[in-house]
């Protein structure tokens, strides 16, 4: 959608606004190298179409609560 510019026919509303990516996570991917490698890519191909990119790495704990 973003290479194609598709994303701005079917929401025209984001024309000229910034696009930001953000994939949550509960295990910190740089655990991972082929992981890292994949998410690495990504975030330069979402730059190379003027996205930003972003993980974010939310605590077990908050997402499954304390008693899990």
């Amino acid at each position: 959608m973003l290479q194609t510019g598709q994303i701005y026919e079917e929401f025209p509303q984001l024309e000229g606004k910034e696009i930001k990516v953000r994939l949550v996570c509960m295990d910190d991917p740089e655990n991972d190298p082929d992981l890292m490698e994949l998410l690495v890519s990504g975030s330069r191909l979402f730059a190379k179409h003027g996205a930003d990119f972003a993980v974010e790495v939310v605590p077990r704990q908050f997402i499954e609560g304390p008693n899990s």
